[in-house]
């Protein structure tokens, strides 16, 4: 079984963008296909998600999606505690509006004509 990594690379059109689930995925994907020559973000946009320290880091400087880990916790434990003090009652869903921060790692997509850089 190839790697979802290797596939990219091995395929005849490179996607114009990938989201990875983390950050750490997004970043395992850079180098591979850095050292195969993809340009990013000119060739291939990534983005990850949870926005880990390392997406921060110099040379990384990855686009990610944010979501506020404090309040999903408050609202988490708010919930355990209504569950606890107030009779059954139905269940609620709850959603927390994520933030996109923008780094490096994503560009307007190349054109059909450009097509992508390989080395």
């Amino acid at each position: 079984m190839r790697s979802a990594r290797t596939q990219l690379l091995l395929a005849d059109r490179l996607p114009t963008a990938v989201i990875a689930s983390n950050d750490l995925s997004a970043i395992g994907l850079l180098d591979p296909m850095l050292r195969a020559g993809v340009r990013v973000p000119e060739d291939l946009s990534v983005v990850g998600y949870d926005d880990s320290r390392f997406a921060r880091l110099p040379g990384i400087d990855l686009i990610s999606v944010r979501q506020d880990i404090a309040q999903m916790a408050e609202l988490a434990v708010r919930a355990v505690v209504e569950r606890l003090d107030l009779p059954p009652r139905e269940p609620k869903d709850v959603a927390l509006p994520p933030q996109l921060v923008v780094r490096g790692t994503t560009s307007p997509p190349r054109t059909r004509s450009q097509g992508p850089a390989r080395a």
